[in-house]
């Protein structure tokens, strides 16, 4: 997995072979294909073990709820800016039409949408966001803004940062700024 993720970076997802992955990786191409049938089954596990590894870190939940949203959001960008996030883009690109790839990535980064989740839930528990606020699809919002800023080349700054937890958390929509 290293390997693939090495030459993904450098070469993007077009450039990519199985064969290259496993002479990076000092293997024969038979024990690549073993795990993973093909390329995008073989990204859908980098994503995942990368995504998972984020998990592990705890996040710190105390404190003024803005500062949380404000902490995830972070977290988010962190990702989606890092070779990984091009990775999650590419893959998800390469779905359409795939369904079993896309259920599986769904199942990959669904541990991920959990804890992101969860920290909106807890949120909401302490009565800074509304208890009827559809969490998933502010986590939606969320994600799908900043895939559309690293998309665009606009990483988001701590003003566009700002302006996100504003609308979380004060449903206060963003203004052009002079």
């Amino acid at each position: 997995m290293d390997a693939a993720a090495a030459i993904f970076a450098e070469s993007g997802y077009h450039q990519l072979t199985m064969e290259g992955v496993a002479a990076r990786a000092g293997v024969g191409k038979t024990t690549v294909y073993r795990w993973w049938p093909t390329k995008l089954d073989l990204l859908i596990d980098v994503i995942g073990t990368a995504l998972e590894a984020g998990n592990r870190q705890p996040m710190e939940l105390a404190g003024d709820s803005a500062v949380v949203i404000r902490e995830l959001i972070r977290r988010m960008s962190e990702i989606i800016a890092s070779p990984v996030g091009r990775m999650i883009t590419t893959v998800a690109g390469e779905l359409v039409g795939d369904p079993e790839a896309r259920q599986r990535f769904e199942a990959v980064i669904g541990p991920f949408r959990a804890v992101a989740t969860s920290v909106i839930y807890y949120v909401i528990g302490r009565g800074d966001l509304p208890h009827d606020l559809d969490a998933q699809v502010l986590l939606d919002l969320i994600i799908g803004t900043l895939f559309g800023r690293a998309v665009t080349g606009r990483p988001p700054n701590a003003d566009f940062v700002t302006q996100v937890v504003d609308l979380v958390m004060e449903g206060r929509l963003p203004r052009v700024r002079p």
